[in-house]
């Protein structure tokens, strides 16, 4: 009796291990693969930017600038800036018909050290199968502003928003303001503001 039951017992075990495993349910999806630009691999930038720039009581001017940035990490970048202007006449100078300056004195150009702050990271969608790096960014910086034969000391703050559409590509937008100090229409210093508006392109290496 005892040796049928251990032969049942066999019987049964090998019955469980010939069993097929349970079929493991695929779920019909189509993945989207995106590619994105990494600016993580390179730490250089250099670019050209053009915009508009509103100097106090001297109206609205083209402006041409250059840029050339380095990433110190994922959050934080230092550049160097520099661009020109030319300014046009003012309205005491329309209503007055005297001019403060001509040729070189109205001539605007600045160069400033920025230090930037990559403060919102993440993508940018462009239509439904395109995503791309992209950042919102804080700038403080120091430098020199030339303007009409006379140079003042400069802090401008101003913020950005990049987007990396490949790993060699980048656009941004961006505004500032320059602030300096100037005695061009007082026998005193006053406080200078000069609001810049661009865009800009550049390239990562």
């Amino acid at each position: 009796m005892l040796l049928v039951v251990t032969c049942g017992s066999l019987s049964l075990q090998a019955a469980a291990e010939t069993e097929a495993p349970p079929e493991i349910y695929q779920p019909d999806e189509n993945r989207l693969f995106l590619h994105e630009a990494d600016i993580d691999a390179h730490d250089f930038e250099l670019g050209l930017y053009i915009g508009i720039i509103s100097i106090q009581d001297f109206g609205a001017n083209t402006l041409y600038g250059t840029r050339f940035a380095y990433h110190i990490s994922e959050n934080y970048f230092v550049e160097i800036n520099a661009a020109l202007s030319t300014i046009q006449e003012t309205s005491f100078e329309k209503l007055t018909g005297t001019s403060l300056g001509q040729g070189d004195d109205r001539d605007y150009s600045y160069y400033d050290i920025v230090m930037g702050y990559n403060l919102f990271q993440g993508e940018s969608f462009f239509g439904a199968n395109h995503a791309f790096n992209s950042s919102f960014f804080l700038t403080a910086s120091i430098g020199s502003t030339t303007f009409a034969s006379d140079s003042y000391h400069t802090i401008a703050l101003g913020f950005g928003y990049k987007v990396v559409f490949l790993d060699w590509l980048s656009i941004d937008l961006g505004a500032r303001d320059h602030l300096f100090k100037s005695d061009i229409f007082a026998q005193k210093d006053e406080l200078f503001h000069s609001i810049e508006l661009h865009s800009g392109i550049n390239f990562i290496f």
